[in-house]
């Protein structure tokens, strides 16, 4: 790993979000995110989570972030000693950690041919090593003699923030080995969050939970999640395995579908009848646009149908259409409908308490799909088949 994702992702952290870290940096956001994302997998662990306000740090976050920033200060004095480096010099000319630490056990050898026979690997790959962290810094770090490497002032500089970061990482590494010690005993269960109490997915998360131990004496931890972190939480491997409304769409994961549930238009009585229009499609698409639609934001699955319905309705350009309103609540999208005289597109098994609404069930083809995904590996397939093994004894049905 480079040593410029450290320092980007410290400066995440410290700038309190991806964007102002990519302002700061004057670098893509996606660059900033994809850093974060390698370090929190190297690390097994979650730095940011996604909430109301947007990313804020979890708490192994907030507990590695002391170590985070003394290793983002010891790379800052590493360039620090070279001549016209600078913070654009760090990503733009950045040195692996690997190479850095091959740098310090030259320094205790004296020697790039007995380091390299002690750390088994070829003369050849250890020199190419040395030459390309010389590359990045802009100097000399040892001058080569029948006697052995002996190093320049440029490697007497920055030798002692080198052991200084070699010890950080070990400490941050030691911490990642425990916790994927940890996760090997535990199996972790992602899921969105259920409408109501009552609703499918909150019946098939409760059941998983109460046969999980008594089917295989171990503990499973249940961590509900907006979609898209419930994917990237699937990937970094924090979890065994995820219930969403979504489908896979990376190669490296499977899913097998659950439970479908079908959809309804909620729209509150205004006096005008079905009798009135052609049909209900006539009165949903009049309802739309002269309406308010509230909906969750993209990232849900629900969303992803609603469109679908918008555009078989209204046509691509929906959006240009109508008044909207996205809201990543279903109790309040509810609460809107029953009390504010929006209208939304929401699970046809939800009961409001309010005569008024009306529900206008849609086709089939319009079914909110609950999916099991699990990564493609040796752990992801035996979670699957553990969940398999409890939901085959229970039929949900179509709802």
């Amino acid at each position: 790993m480079k040593i410029s994702t450290i320092f980007v992702a410290d400066q995440a952290i410290v700038r309190g979000g991806v964007l102002r870290a990519a302002r700061s940096l004057d670098m893509p956001a996606s660059t900033v995110s994809d850093a974060i994302k390698r370090l929190e997998k190297t690390l097994s662990v979650q730095l940011f989570q996604q909430g109301a306000q947007g990313l804020t740090l979890t708490a192994e976050g907030t507990s590695i972030r002391p170590l985070l920033h003394e290793a983002a200060y010891a790379i800052r004095a590493i360039y620090a000693q070279c001549q016209d480096a600078s913070e654009r010099t760090i990503i733009e000319s950045p040195i692996s950690l690997a190479a850095l630490f091959r740098f310090s056990d030259v320094m205790e050898t004296g020697s790039i041919r007995k380091s390299a026979r002690r750390l088994q690997i070829g003369q050849p790959q250890l020199t190419r090593m040395i030459s390309a962290t010389e590359k990045s810094l802009g100097g000399a770090l040892f001058m080569r003699g029948r006697d052995g490497s002996t190093p320049s002032r440029l490697a007497l500089r920055i030798s002692p923030h080198v052991e200084k970061l070699r010890d950080i990482w070990t400490r941050l590494s030691t911490a990642s080995e425990s916790r994927f010690r940890r996760h090997l005993k535990f199996w972790s269960l992602g899921g969105v969050p259920p409408a109501t109490p009552d609703s499918p997915s909150a019946r098939i998360l409760g059941h998983i939970i109460a046969n999980w131990s008594s089917r295989f004496g171990s503990q499973i931890y249940l961590q509900p999640g907006l979609v898209n972190a419930l994917f990237e939480g699937l990937e970094l491997q924090r979890y065994d395995a995820i219930l969403v409304d979504s489908p896979a769409t990376s190669p490296r994961l499977k899913s097998r579908d659950i439970h479908r549930s079908s959809l309804s238009f909620f729209v509150r009585r205004t006096g005008a009848e079905i009798s009135d229009w052609h049909d209900e499609q006539s009165l949903i698409r009049e309802t739309l646009l002269n309406g308010h639609l509230v909906l969750p934001s993209r990232a849900a699955g629900l969303r992803q149908v609603a469109e679908e319905v918008l555009e078989h309705i209204l046509g691509s350009n929906w959006l240009s259409q109508i008044r909207f309103t996205e809201v990543d609540s279903i109790p309040v999208s509810v609460d809107l409908v029953a009390n504010h005289g929006y209208c939304s597109i929401l699970p046809a098994n939800l009961r409001i308490s309010n005569d008024d609404v009306i529900a206008y069930p849609l086709a089939d083809r319009f079914n909110l799909v609950l999916r099991l995904v699990w990564a493609d590996n040796l752990r992801g397939q035996q979670m699957a088949d553990h969940l398999q093994d409890i939901l085959g004894s229970w039929s949900y049905g179509e709802e």
